[in-house]
């Protein structure tokens, strides 16, 4: 999932799929060592392309929730 709008779209799958609780975690694996902040800017629940037009950047924090993020850059 390398765009945001791909990111955000998983979670807000997994939000309506009634996922978004504590039975689920969710893990990001980044090589870009971006983690929530996607473009520098905006955390990737929200939808920083279209200004939320759709109404689901609250569902998709939902889901971030249980997200968590590894960045597998080398640190050398």
């Amino acid at each position: 999932m390398d765009l945001a709008s791909d990111r955000r779209g998983f979670l807000i799958k997994a939000a309506e799929m009634g996922m978004a609780n504590n039975e689920y975690v969710f893990i990001l694996l980044g090589m870009r060592s971006l983690g929530f902040v996607s473009n520098g800017l905006a955390p990737i629940w929200e939808d920083a392309n279209y200004d939320n037009v759709d109404g689901m950047d609250n569902v998709a924090k939902l889901a971030a929730q249980y997200m968590i993020v590894r960045s597998l850059m080398n640190s050398d």
